[in-house]
């Protein structure tokens, strides 16, 4: 029985396969890496020391608009995650009308709330770790722009339809001016509080008082720009033993920064 010739081209690549094969190693002849050798850069890892602790969270009480009279709206507090949701407040008016709140400041014992009940501007105190109200101050009067309140020498200072005060602690008060919106700030001997919505009553303005809230002097008082909202913008600021005041009373009214004494009343510079 005669075979077809097999090529001579694939004769010599047959060859070429069982030379290859020759050359190689059987399995057995291969070398196993050792079970137990580590994963490259494990004892590296392993070598270097632990991890710094996480750093220690310091209390650091926001106690005004922007954290601080200077208005640096920075904190030196700290949080350790993850956070959880603690607890909300909302406030509701026993007579059914809208309520709100707007502001709220803090320190380690309590958070203090601004707001309304209705058209009344009202401040509460809650309890940090539940939210519980422990107080609320009233402020008898009926026009509610929605201002920050700041807490200074154990007290809470609000001026929102007026110039308010209440105990931190218990929540009794009074008022010592009546139609004036706007911001303040203390320096822990006085506060100092603007009028920038001429409403009625008295006009624009720029007060200091004691921390009873008795009226101690007052500047840059202005009547010419009756029933003027101004926008939020400007304000006051107290730093380097200056009081700074950045009145906005209209484009015609003698707008611009200022710093004044605290104590005197004194203006020590102004921008026009």
């Amino acid at each position: 029985m005669q075979y077809p010739a097999v090529p001579p081209l694939l004769i010599l690549a047959l060859s070429g396969l069982i030379g290859a094969a020759g050359c190689r190693q059987t399995p057995s002849a291969i070398t196993a890496e050792p079970e137990n050798d580590p994963i490259p850069g494990i004892a590296e890892l392993q070598a270097h020391d632990p991890p710094a602790p996480a750093p220690v969270c310091d209390s650091d009480p926001w106690t005004t608009y922007g954290h601080d009279a200077a208005r640096t709206s920075a904190s030196g507090g700290c949080l350790s995650g993850p956070l959880r949701f603690a607890w909300s407040f909302a406030p509701r008016s026993s007579l059914g009308m809208t309520s709100f709140a707007t502001h709220a400041i803090a320190d380690t014992g309590a958070v203090y709330v601004a707001g309304a009940l209705g058209p009344v501007p009202t401040m509460w105190r809650l309890g940090v770790a539940d939210g519980k109200p422990a107080w609320s101050y009233d402020s008898r009067t009926e026009c509610v722009r929605g201002g920050w309140p700041t807490l200074a020498g154990g007290r809470v200072y609000l001026v929102d339809d007026g110039v308010n005060v209440a105990d931190a602690t218990t929540g009794v008060g009074h008022r010592a001016e009546l139609d004036a919106w706007g911001e303040s700030v203390s320096d822990g001997e006085h506060l100092f509080a603007e009028n920038d919505w001429y409403l009625d009553g008295y006009g624009l303005y720029l007060s200091a008082f004691d921390m009873d809230l008795k009226l101690l002097w007052r500047r840059d008082y202005n009547a010419l720009a009756r029933g003027v909202m101004v926008p939020d913008v400007g304000g006051l600021a107290y730093g380097g033993g200056l009081l700074v005041h950045a009145a906005q009373h209209g484009p015609l009214t003698g707008s611009g920064p200022s710093a004044f004494d605290p104590a005197t009343s004194e203006r020590r510079w102004r921008v026009v």
